[in-house]
């Protein structure tokens, strides 16, 4: 419905982790649903120009073992 969720970011020394779950009402058990990530170009960025973001999607059963979870 293009609403925003909630995420965490976490740099892990290489790779940047995005962690999110829809809530309540969008979720629906043992389905991933259909998602967009949207990025904002940031201050250093070059409008127009194309960059490349390598992505890798994982279903995790439960939330990662990091400090504050």
């Amino acid at each position: 419905e293009g609403e925003p969720v909630r995420f965490d970011s976490r740099w892990d020394g290489e790779t940047r982790v995005l962690t999110f779950r829809p809530d309540r009402k969008r979720f629906i058990d043992g389905q991933i649903g259909d998602y967009v990530l949207v990025f904002t170009l940031g201050p250093k960025g070059i409008p127009g120009k194309a960059y490349e973001i390598r992505t890798d999607v994982k279903r995790l059963d439960k939330a990662p073992d990091w400090p504050g979870n």
